[in-house]
């Protein structure tokens, strides 16, 4: 397996690992470019709301932050920055959408975070977003709470990444949005978001990558 379309073909096999796989109602890959440098980490697709009036209805296509509140809050913020989905690649650690958007169990997140890794080895993003507290616990289980390092860069490696490709990452962590909408706490949030600009790696802003 060492392209997309074979990932994806593995992740919407009917093979997995999970122990809720009756709870489970599709698996999904990201989207955006695959050779983006920008990588942005979510936890699972949602079960998202659709339309205008954002009843209850999930997405058929199960893509995280499209089609409701938190999604739109984002793209928002990512055209504010002067980037659009043609400049990222946007994944999720789980790769199962779920009923009521519940937290992902042990059995999920270790069933489906080596098609995470296999995303990363096969794009190789110079930076990697980390999208709230599940997935930032993923890559640095010891460190504090997500708001307690959220819009701050991580030099170090990730245990959870091989070296050979990890190597090269630098990583920054941000609250889900969702937060920020619940807390009314938009400003902060694309201030955090206008951050990632000045993101270095390599001695090199991500602003520049961008050029």
């Amino acid at each position: 397996m060492d392209s997309i379309k074979d990932l994806q073909r593995g992740i919407m096999c009917n093979d997995c690992k999970c122990d809720t796989k009756k709870q489970i109602k599709g698996r999904f890959l990201g989207l955006g470019n695959f050779n983006a440098k920008i990588m942005f980490v979510c936890e699972r697709p949602g079960w998202h709301t659709t339309g205008s009036s954002y009843k209850s209805k999930p997405l058929a296509h199960g893509i995280t932050l499209l089609g409701n509140r938190s999604g739109d809050f984002f793209f928002d913020c990512l055209t504010d920055i002067g980037l659009s989905i043609n400049d990222v690649y946007i994944t999720n650690l789980v790769k199962c959408q779920a009923e009521n958007n519940r937290i992902p169990s042990d059995a999920e997140i270790s069933s489906c975070s080596e098609h995470l890794l296999k995303e990363i080895e096969i794009i190789r993003p110079h930076f990697i977003i980390i999208m709230g507290r599940v997935v930032m616990q993923y890559f640095f289980p010891d460190e504090g709470s997500v708001l307690a390092i959220s819009g701050k860069q991580f030099r170090k490696h990730s245990k959870k990444v091989p070296y050979a490709i990890g190597d090269e990452i630098s990583y920054y962590v941000l609250p889900h949005p969702a937060w920020a909408l619940r807390s009314q706490e938009e400003t902060k949030y694309r201030d955090m978001f206008r951050n990632i600009l000045k993101l270095e790696n390599k001695n090199v802003t991500l602003q520049r990558y961008c050029e």
